[in-house]
């Protein structure tokens, strides 16, 4: 996921050249959200993003009703086409934080994470109406990507295919959903259970026993 650019970072990209490039000057008024999402053929959410990066920069302001503008004082030969002023920001969801797989998942993420990004964290205590709600608000925060770990294993919610259609970065953990084109991490539990019953021969077991919810 590291080595894709988000869609929204890819206009950020487009839009701040051009005014580089002097396309656009100061005092003059930029793309709308619409009419970005007809350009780039994105959705609304994805402009918005772009948008929202060029204001947080100081490059651009809006105008209520009017649109958004180029700044007046900016100085733009002091502007870096890669600038960025803020480390990228992704929102993690699991099903709780009690389980042992649950707090060293979150504890991996972490440690990976350090200094490289910063996470948002929330459970959704295996309810898909509770997921739903927590992918929304990410959305409506404007974090960068997500990693979910679904509440449900063999049903995705309506907001993850919508991520899917809109091509927003995100990562299912440990589950993968038949039809759906979502990047997927999970471990193999067939190579897993090999090694776990060769331990146990090893051990001098004989005999081993399976339990599963499903049996």
């Amino acid at each position: 996921m590291g080595n894709i650019t988000a869609l929204y970072e890819q206009v950020y990209r487009s839009l701040k050249n051009e005014i580089l490039d002097g396309i656009y000057k100061p005092g003059d008024r930029i793309p709308s959200e619409k009419e970005l999402t007809d350009s780039f053929k994105i959705s609304r959410i994805t402009s918005k993003k772009a948008l929202e990066k060029l204001v947080e920069e100081g490059i651009v302001y809006r105008q209520q009703g009017k649109g958004t503008f180029v700044s007046q004082y900016i100085e733009v030969n002091k502007i870096s086409p890669t600038t960025s002023y803020r480390k990228p920001l992704f929102g993690l969801i699991v099903t709780n934080f009690d389980d042992s797989y649950s707090s060293k998942l979150i504890s991996s993420i972490e440690i990976a994470s350090e200094e490289q990004c910063l996470i948002i964290l929330k459970q959704s205590f295996g309810l898909p109406e509770k997921e739903e709600k927590i992918i929304k608000e990410f959305l409506e925060f404007g974090v960068d990507g997500m990693i979910i770990y679904p509440a449900q294993a063999e049903h995705f919610s309506s907001e993850i295919l919508k991520m899917v259609v809109n091509k927003f970065p995100f990562v299912l953990i440990d589950r993968s959903f038949k039809g759906v084109a979502a990047t997927a991490i999970s471990t193999d539990n067939v190579h897993a259970a090999k090694l776990g019953i060769n331990y146990l021969f090893e051990l001098g077991m004989k005999k081993s026993v399976f339990c599963h919810p499903k049996l």
